[in-house]
């Protein structure tokens, strides 16, 4: 089945899932569903379900949707936050049939629907992970998620910087379309189509249970409250989204106000923050390609077919747009066509996008066979790009997309020293996504965030020094395996991190980087799930939770010594309290290469004991003691070349410990790369 499949009967809401809900997160259903829960359940609580069909309200262009969830009242985002989409999954519904009909199969994937209580976005705190990079899976669970019955389908994330950082997402076709008609053979459960007809209707969880959502909508999620609105409907000359949908959609932070690409006209929406569209930018007038609205199919037209992308009414690549970034002055967008990415000037006064449209850079042969989704600036100026791989309709919403065609690529501009003219590169760097294929498991999301200390806190002093990018069996290699296997799961889908700066010096197979699969659910037989992801970053949130806030102050952490432990004190810019050093060698008796370094007291602290250990619990024979100063040795053994193994210290005076109270420690962490040339062992 696919991701995030409910075992429980699909568009029920039984009692004994809702009340775990309100138990954790305080959501309660809305009353009108608990009053039809109390009025058709004489049964026991555990068994209770909604009949069928669902108590729905009207969507724009006939969706049937149904009532959101009641979310709690709070702020949204937390110190440290991602924030990713994703396909909320599917469910059984449960089909009910009479006296002396043929039983129906409730396995069929007829009976296969949205799951209504699957997790669209979700947001992840991922501040203090508690290791460096080390190719490893961070075991991380949501702290929030939006459900397809509030938001329905969602790909595109901006945030903006009002004091509480508000969410916004846009509807999205990138996970497929389903369309649903008329029970027709009596057994209460209304008929999945593969094709168009007179009277389809979206599939309840396609666009949301907000009143008047739809295949254009922004959704917002206010940061200071955490509920979800209906922001706005992206329309073109008054004729509604038909289902292509929404692209991205990107924050200009200068003049406060977002900018949105729409899948079916090819058009730049522009909006400012009260939700009122502003302004229109068609990149199809530059070239002739005037948009017909006569040509889109609807799902009500004999020619839809849920299976068949271009059945769906998206703008022809000539006009086609996708990722969009604001920067510089400019906005740069990405064109189907190539691909190509464009950028247009924005008004420095107004903020309205001028007239001179210019085309950046068409990229390679390589990478002709996806679109642009997503891009990003990085502090330099480097420009990077995310690619999706071609949608695919899939009815058993297995493979939403063709894998091994997502690459991240970084452009950065160069001076021609004949000319003196700036221009973009024309062969990117590539960030390698995953293990295998040649690290092109990338689905379309990138982000940039803040670089990540030796024990995997945020350092916020580098804003962009982190990479972020969605992916799919991200850890999942043959030639790895053993290796991987140590670090968690192999099919981890969801967001890969590493160094901005790593292509420079090379991340390829990506060692260093950090691995979150968004549900821990592990299926092998998906593709195209995974969506878009974002960061908030150094701003911090507002109203912050106080298991996301800022470590204790030091000064005043009973038993701190300031004049013994400085470097407890000072955590800002702490003196050195040791000093170590390590380096990869090789055992030539056992043909395995070893951590062999040594750790000095060298300001006199009085440390006399040194504890070492493994964060990431990859190494064996952690953690251990040993005198200091003394000679540090470890096993490096399953580590691949290439591979970087991580050791924390935690030096100490041992007398300090005999008290039993809190001992300071002074703590450094040593970093060693297992070299690309073979071990050897000696023969006897």
């Amino acid at each position: 089945m696919a991701r995030n499949t409910n075992t429980m009967i699909a568009a029920a809401v039984a009692t004994m899932v809702a009340a775990p809900l309100a138990a954790q997160s305080g959501w309660v259903l809305p009353t009108e569903v608990q009053s039809t829960l109390e009025s058709t359940a004489p049964a026991p609580a555990s068994t209770w379900i909604l009949p069928n069909p669902l108590p729905f309200a009207t969507g724009v262009s006939g969706a049937r949707t149904t009532l959101p969830v009641e979310r709690p009242e709070g702020s949204l985002f937390a110190r440290g936050t991602i924030i990713g989409t994703e396909f909320s999954g599917t469910a059984q519904r449960k089909p009910v049939w009479r006296q002396n009909q043929p039983q129906p199969d409730a396995a069929d994937i007829k009976y296969s629907f949205i799951d209504l209580n699957g997790v669209s976005a979700r947001l992840i705190g991922v501040d203090r992970i508690g290791f460096a990079m080390n190719g490893s899976e961070v075991a991380r669970q949501a702290y929030d998620n939006l459900l397809a019955r509030d938001v329905g389908q969602v790909f595109g994330i901006a945030i903006d910087n009002a004091e509480f950082r508000n969410l916004y997402l846009t509807a999205t076709s990138a996970y497929g379309l389903n369309i649903v008609g008329p029970d027709a053979d009596n057994d209460t459960v209304e008929e999945r189509l593969y094709t168009g007809t007179s009277d389809a209707t979206w599939m309840a969880g396609q666009w949301g249970g907000i009143q008047g959502g739809g295949p254009g909508s922004i959704y917002k999620v206010d940061g200071r409250t955490g509920q979800v609105s209906l922001f706005a409907n992206v329309t073109y000359q008054g004729q509604a989204n038909q289902g292509a949908a929404l692209g991205n959609i990107a924050f200009d932070a200068l003049h406060e106000q977002l900018f949105v690409t729409d899948r079916q006209t090819g058009m730049i929406h522009r909006f400012d923050l009260d939700g009122t569209e502003v302004q229109v930018f068609d990149h199809g007038a530059l070239n002739n390609e005037v948009y017909a609205p006569q040509d889109v199919t609807s799902i009500t037209d004999r020619g839809f077919d849920v299976e068949d992308a271009s059945t769906w009414g998206i703008a022809p690549d000539e006009r086609r747009v996708w990722g969009i970034a604001a920067h510089g002055g400019r906005l740069y967008y990405a064109v189907a066509d190539g691909p190509a990415v464009w950028s247009v000037g924005i008004n420095p006064r107004t903020g309205s996008l001028e007239v001179d449209a210019r085309e950046e850079f068409i990229l390679p042969r390589d990478h002709a066979r996806a679109e642009v989704s997503d891009m990003v600036f990085s502090g330099d100026g480097a420009l990077i790009l995310g690619q999706r791989g071609p949608t695919i309709g899939a009815f058993d919403y297995q493979q939403l997309t063709r894998e091994g065609r997502g690459a991240v690529l970084r452009y950065v501009r160069i001076k021609d020293p004949q000319t003196d003219i700036t221009r973009w590169v024309e062969d990117p760097q590539t960030y390698p996504v995953g293990f295998e294929t040649g690290g092109t498991h990338a689905t379309g999301g990138v982000a940039v965030g803040p670089h990540y200390d030796p024990l995997g806190a945020w350092d916020t002093q580098y804003c962009g020094a982190t990479l972020w990018a969605t992916g799919e069996r991200l850890r999942y290699s043959k030639s790895y395996s053993q290796a991987l296997a140590r670090g968690g799961a192999s099919v981890v889908d969801g967001v890969q991190a590493q160094s901005i700066a790593l292509p420079l010096s090379g991340n390829t197979p990506p060692w260093k980087s950090y691995f979150i699969d968004f549900d821990g659910i592990y299926p092998e037989d998906l593709s195209g799930h995974i969506g878009d992801v974002e960061v908030v970053g150094c701003r911090g949130a507002g109203g912050l939770p106080q298991h996301y806030g800022d470590p204790i102050d030091p000064d005043n952490y009973v038993g701190v010594d300031c004049t013994a432990t400085p470097w407890l004190c000072k955590p800002a810019d702490p003196p050195a309290c040791m000093t170590a050093q390590a380096e990869a060698v090789c055992n030539k008796t056992t043909g395995e290469y070893e951590l062999t370094g040594l750790a000095i007291d060298s300001e006199g602290h009085g440390l006399d004991t040194l504890k070492l250990s493994d964060p990431a619990g990859v190494l064996t024979g952690f953690p251990y003691e040993t005198p200091m100063p003394g000679v540090l040795k470890s096993s490096l053994a399953g580590l691949f070349a290439g591979q970087t193994a991580q050791v924390a210290l935690c030096g100490y005076n041992n007398a300090s410990t005999m008290t039993g109270a809190p001992y300071p420690c002074c703590n450094a962490t040593l970093e060693v790369t297992v070299p690309d040339a073979a071990c050897e062992k000696e023969a006897n």
